[in-house]
């Protein structure tokens, strides 16, 4: 099947930018198994495998230089990784998944980000910068068993328009109306293993 080739963004720098977050003190993002893209397992609660396969990449927490791990601020804001319009927002168990589409050569990219607070003004038609924050990763609900507040990221590209009436995370990854990519070469930085038990027992 006809793929896209994704090169780095300037996603990582932006967002420690806009958080005044020192980027000497950044490394790489730190990744739990089940965190990763096309991986069975969870990193919360009773560690249950998924139902189905992960869509993206889950980001709370990276590494310094000297192997310190640092969690994400509260409600961190999230830049645009590219120039794109809103083309849908919808809300999840956390807070709100934001769709952006982005034109490219061979057909429709979207960057989706799950579990945000939409900035005020965000609505379907909203054009975004690169760099641009959109929204705020939403805070951990007491309510759920995640140990930690994250930002989910899904990337998934089509070579023709995508209807995004009934897209949601039901059937994001059937293959259907988009092809799911790993959102790993677009964030800007390395990512490095980080052992669950680590992840559970940071506060």
């Amino acid at each position: 099947m006809e793929s896209l080739t994704l090169s780095p963004s300037h996603f990582t720098e932006h967002l420690l930018a806009a958080n005044t977050l020192d980027p000497h003190r950044f490394q790489a993002w730190a990744l739990a198994p089940g965190m990763g893209m096309g991986q069975r397992e969870t990193w919360w609660g009773s560690l249950k495998p998924r139902p189905m396969l992960h869509e993206g990449v889950d980001l709370c927490c990276y590494f310094s230089p000297g192997g310190e791990l640092h969690l994400l601020p509260e409600r961190v804001q999230v830049p645009a990784i590219f120039d794109g319009v809103v083309v849908k927002l919808l809300p999840d168990y956390l807070g709100s998944s934001i769709f952006i589409e982005h034109e490219v050569e061979s057909g429709v990219l979207l960057t989706i980000f799950g579990h945000t607070l939409p900035r005020p003004d965000m609505a379907v038609g909203c054009r975004l910068r690169a760099g641009e924050c959109f929204c705020a990763m939403a805070p951990r609900r007491v309510s759920r068993t995640a140990p930690h507040a994250h930002l989910h990221l899904t990337l998934a590209w089509s070579p023709e328009p995508v209807i995004y009436e009934g897209l949601d995370w039901s059937n994001m990854g059937d293959g259907r109306r988009v092809q799911l990519l790993d959102p790993v070469p677009v964030l800007g930085a390395p990512c490095e293993l980080l052992e669950l038990d680590t992840l559970r027992n940071l506060n």
